[in-house]
């Protein structure tokens, strides 16, 4: 079904080039950078482990460190995760896995749960606040129970919040698609519920798997989730997804959207992420780093 969402994607043509910088405006005062690793598909070792620790490396090799590496979804499943592991843990500053599509596939949602708790709670250590919605959540249609991996923590005074919009449908094409979950203890709902409790001028990244635009939602969905949001557009930065193994950008009247390629699949698969402040507005940059 992403084939589908890359048409839509084709179809809206090429992302207008930014405008010309107004130098009348105020200095841009840096606030944050982290990074983003696309979908690492680590099922064993062999070219994707290649691909993922090359990534690492290349961060370690930064002049900069970035203050967070964000794994967006499709980390590892099966035999996959020691492995995916030991390569992240060689990152020297804070990193976090976030579920995506395959791991459910794979009926491993609670797995993913059960094997990273190593890993959030090393994060919980390095950042402030960090909390995840309860889990397994309980759909009002009585179907299975999700285990939705929301969660949500402060740092460098910037609000990260990962949100869990995958359908929980197996074996179909339909299973490559995102839902909202608009019910009590559902991913919107929770989201609405973060940001009503944060501070009116926390900026606010957002981090999923699947992108957050037409494509992953029908328009009815797409809709729902800006008329939701849109309280809260002053301090929607950006959300990072990747799941379409390619790299894309799309700015959006509340939030920009920076997709990023899968590792595995060429000479990126690793995207910085720059946030400043201009004023009273919050800036995002971002660049590509070339593996060679």
């Amino acid at each position: 079904m992403w084939l589908a969402s890359l048409l839509i994607l084709a179809c809206a043509g090429e992302v207008p080039p930014a405008e010309p910088e107004d130098t009348a405006l105020p200095e841009e005062v840096p606030v944050l950078s982290f990074a983003v690793i696309g979908d690492t598909h680590i099922v064993s070792g062999g070219q994707h482990l290649d691909a993922l620790r090359a990534r690492v490396e290349r961060i370690g090799a930064l002049d900069e460190r970035p203050a967070l590496v964000v794994v967006v979804g499709d980390v590892a499943w099966g035999p996959g995760y020691a492995a995916a592991a030991e390569a992240l843990g060689a990152l020297e500053v804070p990193w976090l896995p976030i579920l995506g599509d395959n791991e459910i596939q794979a009926g491993e949602e609670a797995v993913f749960q059960e094997r990273w708790a190593p890993a959030f709670s090393d994060l919980s250590a390095q950042v402030d606040g960090m909390y995840a919605a309860p889990i397994p959540a309980t759909p009002p249609d009585g179907a299975a129970q999700p285990w939705l991996d929301n969660r949500t923590f402060t740092l460098g005074g910037v609000r990260f919040v990962t949100l869990d919009w995958s359908v929980r449908i197996q074996g179909t094409l339909l299973s490559e698609t995102a839902e909202l979950h608009d019910w009590e203890g559902g991913t919107l709902p929770w989201l609405e519920g973060v940001l009503e409790d944060s501070p009116a001028d926390e900026p606010v990244v957002m981090l999923s798997h699947h992108p957050m635009h037409l494509g992953s939602f029908d328009l009815a969905e797409l809709e729902t989730l800006e008329t939701r949001l849109a309280p809260y557009g002053d301090r929607l930065v950006a959300d990072l997804a990747g799941h379409y193994h390619l790299d894309y950008e799309e700015h959006r009247p509340l939030w920009d959207l920076f997709i990023t390629d899968a590792p595995w699949n060429g000479d990126t698969g690793l995207r910085l992420v720059h946030l400043g402040r201009r004023g009273e507005a919050w800036t995002v940059r971002t660049e590509l780093l070339q593996i060679e």
